[in-house]
């Protein structure tokens, strides 16, 4: 399994070059330095830089620097920790190169002589065991650096130091105590990377790791369950909605078995974010009042409460949603601080909330701050950023702000060509359907300022449409429709027939998926009223002579 730790992201051996390619030759010392017992701060960081100036060039100092970097982690010192943790994980790194060799030598001969390696080197026992305490420093250091990361909101690197203490634990070490411990931190790995938006890196650890991890633990062990989760998650994430369905209701099925009172409510909750992301937020919406109520029942930590408010206000379509979104806005505020993450997508949250209640411009008020937020924590092409500043240009639109909008809808493009772009999403060559949004709502404005480039847009998003998005879809019925009014205003009949009898009959198929004609279902109805009217209208104007024909 050597191959499956080099593969992963910032593990300790990618970046260590060859033994004896530098000048001083690192050695494994005789003996550590002993930490004090009720050591301060101050005389920890005092007693191991003395030591490194007396033992340069051999671990003999790790102990003690160990022990200064969880000082500084415990005293709020993140950045400081992080880089003390490194330091010491360098110095074994370097010391096990020769260790690591002897180790790959011996074994080497012995699978050449078909014997085992004690056989081939009596001294193999005592270099295997030197080897797995070295590892297993290395993979200490990569979960505290990981630990100060994460605090410090760093979150790229904190998944991969909690992934590496996994792999590492799972593929060198083989400590039974510690065997629970790293498949706690390999899910933290996951899920930061999932707070991050790096879906498709959750997906990679998890794809290629659980197998083993299920064989070791079993199916049903809460652990297990909760990757299989954040793996379905990472697919509707990616958009690989046919393949996320059948793992949730897998998942939804093994929380139960489980008897851990919280996974039960995390997977309905991460299920109905999956409805909400494939156009069903009817369905979300029962989901997730449930979580929120079984949530408050259970005297969830706020940070959690404050996820569910914000879902829940999302799907609402009631008074209260405004309420129960800066209520989760409140939490995430008093539990990390006003520039963290999270705090950022609650706001975004707000503003989505406060538009679908008609108060635009404090929406976009909101949306701006919390964009701002995400633009400091995320690399500046992240999908998040870009579907951001899509609906921020969305908003816009009804303020008639084409000049701002034409720059948030391109860079919202840019993104998600490029997201488009990895062979890793299942999007082909751009089609990714937040680009077709955004060439539709460029499109739009390069109609509104009479630019002929529009009309091409508006026909590269419907392409897009087409290819990913199931013909119910809204957002591809509104380009649809687009496409039909301006077929009309051109006095092209047969083709705005041919559109508005697609978006009609769309809207019938929606409308029958109600279980009874109630508000919903009138208000859905409603909504296709403008698309019934254009379709007699136009069905009218085309039975008319060529001379007597309004296309108004």
């Amino acid at each position: 399994m050597r191959l499956f730790a080099l593969f992963l992201p910032a593990l300790a051996l990618v970046g260590a070059g060859p033994a004896g390619a530098t000048a001083t030759q690192s050695i494994l010392a005789a003996q550590r330095v002993a930490v004090p017992p009720r050591a301060s701060l101050a005389s920890l960081e005092a007693a191991a830089r003395a030591c490194g100036r007396a033992n340069p060039d051999t671990d003999a100092c790790f102990d003690l620097s160990m022990a200064w970097a969880r000082a500084l982690l415990a005293a709020g010192s993140y950045r400081e920790a992080r880089d003390v943790a490194e330091a010491a994980r360098m110095t074994v790194l370097k010391v096990s190169d020769p260790i690591d060799d002897a180790y790959d030598d011996a074994i080497g001969r012995a699978e050449f002589q078909k014997k085992k390696p004690e056989q081939v080197d009596p001294d193999f026992p005592r270099i295997a065991a030197q080897r797995r305490r070295l590892w297993d420093d290395m993979s200490e250091a990569h979960l505290l650096r990981a630990q100060a990361a994460a605090a410090q909101g760093d979150l790229f690197d904190a998944a991969s130091g909690f992934v590496a203490y996994w792999s590492i634990q799972t593929d060198y070490v083989r400590n039974p105590a510690k065997a629970e411990r790293a498949l706690a931190a390999g899910l933290r790995g996951a899920e930061t990377y999932m707070t991050a938006g790096a879906a498709d890196q959750a997906d990679s650890v998890l794809r290629f790791s659980m197998p083993a991890a299920q064989r070791a633990f079993g199916q049903d062990h809460p652990t297990i369950v909760a990757m299989l989760l954040v793996r379905a998650r990472a697919l509707s994430a990616m958009g690989k909605y046919a393949d996320a369905e059948p793992m949730f209701a897998e998942v939804r099925a093994r929380a139960i078995r489980t008897r851990d009172a919280m996974l039960p409510i995390d997977a309905d909750a991460a299920y109905a974010r999956h409805l909400v992301a494939i156009d069903r937020a009817r369905d979300a919406l029962e989901i997730q009042r449930g979580v929120v109520a079984r949530l408050q029942a259970a005297n969830a930590p706020p940070a959690r409460l404050a996820e569910a408010y914000r879902d829940f206000a999302e799907v609402s379509t009631g008074p209260e949603a405004v309420t129960i979104a800066t209520r989760a806005l409140d939490l995430y505020t008093a539990a990390y601080g006003a520039d963290h993450l999270l705090t950022g997508r609650a706001r975004i949250a707000v503003a989505a909330i406060l538009e679908r209640q008609g108060q635009r411009t404090r929406a976009i008020e909101e949306r701006a701050t919390g964009i701002a937020i995400l633009s400091k924590r995320l690399p500046v092409l992240h999908p998040e950023i870009a579907l951001a500043q899509l609906r921020q240009a969305e908003s816009m639109f009804m303020q008639d702000r084409c000049d701002e909008i034409l720059i948030l809808a391109g860079k919202a493009l840019d993104s998600f060509t490029y997201v488009a772009s990895d062979s890793r999403t299942p999007y082909a060559r751009g089609q990714h359907p937040n680009a077709a949004r955004a060439q539709f709502l460029i499109g739009m404005c390069e109609l509104r300022t009479k630019r002929d480039s529009g009309i091409a847009r508006l026909q590269k998003a419907a392409e897009i449409q087409r290819a990913v998005l199931p013909p119910t879809h809204s957002e591809r019925l509104q380009t649809e429709l687009m496409l039909g009014v301006i077929a009309r205003l051109q006095g092209d009949y047969a083709s705005a027939l041919r559109q508005f009898r697609l978006v009609a009959a769309a809207g019938r198929e929606r409308v029958a998926t109600y279980t009874s004609f109630d508000g919903a279902a009138q208000r859905e109805q409603r909504e296709f009223a403008p698309v019934y009217r254009q379709l007699v209208l136009t069905a009218w104007t085309a039975s008319q002579p060529a001379q007597k024909r309004d296309p108004s």
